[in-house]
């Protein structure tokens, strides 16, 4: 990849908060976002240029397209998964989008709104485009957890003293 050194030269890096970085320790880069899940809608089929249709169909960037929704077609245990990564946005929901069904999530983070596509619209709209073409879904999969989820998992760490709750945590959220 390039990107990997054996030996940096620590000292030509400055960093945006905190002790300059030493040697003996490397570094350590942490980012975020607000929040991201993933939504993936199986449908039975095995044509993988319908299913490419359908992503392009719903894609943020497709004019139609649902908001914040980044999106992608790929072979699946024999079907097509239309694989979503639903991002959020800054603001209150697009009111054109929210007329259609169940209201979108919202939330807040630092006193800013964000709010993200509902699983549901994305599910029924893959299936209403799938229909047309006489295939039918097989199923959805969120993958992560919800800003809901998260919150009440982090109360619930803090308020037990555990500072590395992933690890008591052991189901599969898919």
């Amino acid at each position: 990849m390039g990107w990997f050194r054996k030996n940096p030269d620590t000292g030509a890096s400055r960093p945006d908060v905190g002790p300059l970085p030493q040697k003996r320790y490397g570094l350590t880069g942490v980012g975020a976002s607000p929040y991201v899940m993933n939504c993936n809608v199986t449908i039975d089929t095995q044509d993988l240029a319908l299913g490419r249709s359908i992503a392009m169909s719903i894609r943020d960037s497709t004019p139609g397209g649902i908001p914040g929704v980044q999106v992608l077609a790929l072979p699946h245990e024999g079907a097509v998964e239309i694989a979503c990564n639903v991002e959020s946005m800054k603001g209150n929901p697009p009111s054109q989008v929210e007329e259609r069904g169940e209201p979108w999530p919202t939330f807040s983070i630092g006193g800013q709104p964000y709010c993200h596509a509902p699983e549901s619209l994305i599910t029924a709209r893959v299936a209403e485009l799938a229909g047309r073409q006489g295939v039918a879904t097989k199923g959805t999969a969120l993958v992560g957890f919800t800003p809901y989820e998260c919150r009440g998992l982090a109360e619930k760490a803090l308020s037990l003293g555990i500072a590395e709750f992933w690890k008591e945590l052991r189901r599969l959220h898919m």
